[in-house]
């Protein structure tokens, strides 16, 4: 124990010790606290937003109830429409457009109203009806059931269509029927229409009835338990606030996720004053000791370094006046290792130079054996039914293997590998004639630019295996153009689903971390090594997915002149 307290490894541990669990507790009392403030006040904010909204819908509709029962003493071409004769069709007409002027102008004060319609039985004219051919039933029906007073009803009421939920009100007057329908989704999505959608977790609202059946188009929720309603109810990370609106009698619900729940960064401004001015206490205080214990030997170190990288590898360092035991070991180690590095250097370089070599070779044979056993049973299936396609089969292996068995170089002509991929297409068009349609271009004069080979054959084989269109077809375009002097480009491009969220975030994982995802397949991964190894940072392969489907795979190669 003793033995380690003097060397720096200890001697550093014990400070780090005694910095980080205060910190580290403080932060964590502290996040804890901020964080169940933060999310009080979110649900607070949700309640009152939500008593808001409610306030607000029943206002709207005490007006809109108003305003459609005055219609008719404000606008006597209503009622005159009823006895006034239609065989004057000049009259007639008149009375239809002032009642449609009418109505157009209340739509524009209230536009999430879908319709407001005007019934009269006897002339079966229905003014507006093919707004929504399924409502307009539905107000029919509702319309003869009516019997007794002109005012048989003057309730909102809900009805389920194919299209979703509508809210109808319907009033009889004499000779007629007058009232409006309205989309639950677009009542919703005018109440709330203040809410900001540009953030990432867009706020989930909802309308549903007493019963807790959700009456707004919502994926994967359909109905809320009725014990929610009325109440600020958490489940499974999340809240469930509810509140009741009078008119039309319903509930409007609002669902925070656990990402709106989530700390705001301004939380933070407050504690981390505090942390801060601690911190800065604290690393003082390291500073001062790792000063101390490391950075006066580790600068004696250095200056011998900087000798070495100079290029005197002849020199050797001093004994240095550190204060731990490991400087000494450094010194005796580091002054062995660069005896034997002046032998080892040209061994170590030729060694490099096989092992990127034999890696190379690696890859691209990788990507070769796997269209052996397809082609065979390609060739097996035509040898006995179509002599003609059993020659033009053998013909394009015998030239597909050929070109695999003699690349020896690791470069090949860009056309070469076009030719090669258009045999290989050409057999695949032998297996699916109907289901595969491809389309090779390749630019004017850039047909003779070296790449290496086998480059472009497993993301082929990635789009005949999953780029099936809705009619499970199979488009794949290849082109390669040159983008500006001495870059070039070749893109693959099917019509098919495109790559998934998870390999994208694979590739992009490994781009920056060059550490293989299980989910990278080994077709891409031998690309992105092989490009790697041949172009270091003068090659980039970008996958994405078009619009409005298709996945794209795109290789930019920056040529040297030479290769030019």
């Amino acid at each position: 124990m003793k033995h380690f307290i003097q060397t720096l490894t200890g001697k550093i541990t014990i400070v780090i010790l005694l910095i980080v669990f205060p910190v580290i507790f403080m932060v964590y009392q502290n996040g804890r606290s901020t964080r169940q403030n933060w999310q009080e006040q979110q649900i607070t904010k949700a309640e009152d937003d939500l008593a808001l909204y409610v306030s607000s819908m029943d206002h709207i509709f005490d007006i809109l109830e108003e305003t459609l029962l005055y219609l008719p003493i404000n606008n006597n071409s209503f009622n005159q429409l009823v006895t006034f004769p239609q065989s004057d069709t000049q009259r007639h007409w008149s009375l239809l457009i002032s009642i449609k002027e009418q109505i157009s102008s209340i739509k524009e004060i209230y536009p999430f109203m879908e319709n407001i319609f005007v019934y009269y039985p006897e002339q079966n004219l229905f003014l507006n009806e093919k707004v929504n051919l399924e409502m307009t039933a539905v107000i029919r029906k509702q319309a003869e059931n009516f019997s007794g007073s002109a005012a048989s009803s003057k309730l909102w009421n809900t009805v389920s269509t194919a299209n979703g939920y509508y809210l109808y009100w319907l009033y009889k007057r004499d000779g007629y029927c007058l009232g409006s329908w309205i989309s639950y989704d677009a009542l919703l999505s005018y109440i709330c229409q203040n809410e900001s959608t540009a953030a990432a977790d867009t706020p989930t609202y909802l309308l549903t009835d007493f019963a807790g059946n959700v009456l707004t188009t919502q994926d994967g929720i359909t109905v809320i338990p009725r014990e929610y309603l009325g109440a600020t109810v958490e489940k499974d990370g999340q809240f469930f606030i509810t509140c009741q609106a009078l008119h039309p009698g319903v509930y409007i619900a609002r669902i925070l996720g656990t990402a709106e729940l989530g700390l705001s960064p301004h939380w933070y401004s407050s504690s981390f004053a505090a942390v801060t001015v601690l911190a800065l206490l604290l690393v003082i205080c390291v500073v001062l000791c790792i000063s101390h214990w490391v950075l006066t030997p580790v600068k004696e170190l250095t200056q011998g370094i900087e000798e070495i990288a100079s290029g005197n590898i002849e020199h050797r360092l001093q004994n240095p006046s550190g204060t731990s035991l490991e400087f000494e070991k450094i010194e005796t180690e580091f002054n062995h290792m660069m005896d034997q590095l002046k032998d080892m250097q040209i061994q170590i370089y030729q060694q490099e130079l096989e092992q990127n070599e034999t890696k190379l070779r690696y890859l691209s044979q990788q990507i070769q054996p796997h269209f052996i056993l397809n082609s065979l049973n390609t060739l097996y299936t035509y040898s006995n039914r179509d002599v003609e396609a059993t020659r033009k089969i053998i013909r394009l292996l015998s030239q597909y293997y050929r070109y695999v068995v003699n690349i020896e170089s690791r470069y090949v002509n860009l056309g070469q590998e076009l030719d090669h991929i258009e045999n290989f297409l050409k057999l695949q068009k032998i297996r699916f004639p109907r289901k595969l349609d491809y389309e090779i271009l390749c630019e004017d004069g850039i047909d003779i630019v070296p790449i290496p080979p086998f480059l472009l054959e497993s993301f082929i084989g990635n789009s005949l295996k999953y780029g099936q269109d809705e009619q499970e077809k199979i488009m794949i375009r290849i082109q390669a153009v040159q983008v500006e002097p001495f870059v070039i480009r070749i893109s693959v491009q099917d019509q098919g689903e495109g790559f998934s969220p998870e390999i994208l975030e694979a590739i992009e994982e490994y781009h920056k971390t060059h550490v293989k995802n299980e989910l990278l397949g080994t077709g891409i991964y031998n690309c992105i090594e092989r490009l790697n190894l041949i172009y270091q940072d003068r090659a980039q392969i970008r996958c994405y997915n078009a619009l409005p489907h298709g996945a794209v795979v795109e290789i930019t190669i920056h040529l040297n002149q030479c290769e030019n």
